[in-house]
């Protein structure tokens, strides 16, 4: 009976590997194309397997998106995590500028990402099984903004202050990062002094309400 157990456990360890590994080849794949043009084929040539195995994983194109997004919200959390435990000095009121250029940075030089929020914008329909997985990081990511804002000041800091920075801060990568205009030639430059203005608003409110 015990080793039926063992057994069985690394059975559920080998396809969890094995669906990290499709998962991986989808964000890959998202990095050089989008999702609206990317197929189970194109993830499945990644990967060196047939589409019918990633059917065996996932149940449909869409909820192996969705489930990559997923697991880009926890690499993001992380590279967020160091960017602000390397750059941030507690001498300056310097945590929200910290915070928002890790994200703008991310988010600029990450295509997966950029192609994952945009599909979370579009795609209303998640899998129940995916809900909970998607709370929980996002809870998380909401968390880490609001130590921020309690570090930069604001007394009592609520997910309606979470919200607020996050909408601004994606607001702006996603309005301006692929803008067809002639003034926007230097996208990332102009979306990164876009985004200090919008830090420095915020910044002036946080204290105008302190």
């Amino acid at each position: 009976m015990e080793e039926d157990k063992t057994f069985q456990k690394l059975r559920e360890n080998e396809r969890e590997v094995r669906k990290n590994l499709i998962l991986d080849a989808a964000l890959n794949v998202f990095e050089k194309k989008t999702f609206y043009k990317t197929s189970m084929s194109d993830i499945a040539k990644e990967l060196g397997v047939s589409t019918a195995t990633l059917y065996s994983y996932f149940s449909s194109q869409e909820e192996l998106f969705l489930e990559a997004f997923i697991r880009d919200l926890s690499n993001i959390d992380t590279i967020l995590k160091a960017s602000f435990d390397q750059s941030f000095n507690p001498d300056e009121n310097t945590a929200i500028d910290t915070l928002a250029e890790a994200m703008v940075s991310h988010l600029l030089n990450s295509e997966a990402t950029f192609q994952l929020i945009t599909l979370l914008m579009t795609e209303r329909d998640m899998p129940e099984h995916l809900k909970d997985k998607f709370y929980l990081m996002k809870n998380e990511l909401n968390e880490r903004v609001l130590n921020v804002l309690k570090l930069s000041g604001i007394k009592d800091p609520d997910i309606k202050t979470s919200r607020a920075f996050f909408a601004s801060v994606i607001g702006a990568i996603l309005l301006f990062k692929n803008f067809p205009e002639r003034e926007m030639k230097n996208n990332d430059a102009n979306i990164i002094d876009l985004v200090r203005y919008i830090v420095s608003v915020y910044k002036a409110g946080i204290q105008a309400l302190a």
